[in-house]
């Protein structure tokens, strides 16, 4: 899947005029991007752009994930992101300056080289994504619950092969996911966790 980087511009924020202060918005950890030293490309790019304008530049740091056009350019904090995909709905963004792509990342050992977003091994996959910050205070957990033996997919299949890899011995059940689904939701602690209930199916 390719992805194309422009500038996001808040709409009716640009002034012919030089502003004494253009402020940008940038992920602060996001090398190499942005980050709060300044040492990213696109640190560069937003001096160039406010050198142009002979402006100040002061920054916004957000990390670029879920809701940062929400409540950056949207809450009018800042006036320009120098980094965002080409086709965000929700912003007005200059001609691409580059061109890049998604990489899956995964273990060594799980010998799943050579992916892509049609490839027919995502169906037995999980894929994990950062929310936990993005999120608070919403806490924000995953159940990762194997086969479950009685649930409707699975009923009445041979499974005999996951069984004998297991090492409890017995199948996961529904009872057993919802159990685990109800300890996430009373306990207020837990927060950011994968919770595997598959009776340790997938340590072996």
């Amino acid at each position: 899947m390719r992805i194309i980087a422009a500038v996001a511009l808040l709409l009716g924020s640009c002034s012919l005029v030089p502003q004494r202060t253009l402020t940008a918005c940038a992920d602060p950890n996001n090398l190499p991007f942005s980050n709060k030293a300044g040492q990213g490309f696109e640190n560069k790019l937003a001096q160039l752009i406010a050198s142009d304008l002979h402006a100040k530049l002061d920054y916004i740091w957000w990390a670029q994930r879920r809701g940062y056009v929400r409540n950056t350019l949207n809450e009018r904090k800042c006036d320009f992101w120098p980094g965002v995909a080409s086709n965000v709905e929700m912003v007005a963004t200059t001609r691409p300056y580059y061109r890049s792509t998604y990489m899956f990342v995964t273990r060594r050992d799980a010998n799943i080289g050579g992916l892509t977003l049609n490839d027919p091994r995502l169906k037995e996959l999980k894929i994990g994504v950062q929310l936990v910050g993005e999120l608070a205070p919403m806490r924000v957990n995953a159940i990762h619950p194997g086969v479950v033996e009685d649930s409707p997919y699975w009923s009445g299949k041979n499974l005999d092969k996951f069984r004998s890899r297991t090492p409890t011995g017995r199948m996961t059940e529904m009872a057993d996911v919802v159990d685990a689904v109800r300890f996430l939701l009373e306990n207020k602690a837990v927060n950011g966790i994968d919770l595997r209930v598959d009776g340790g199916w997938m340590t072996t």
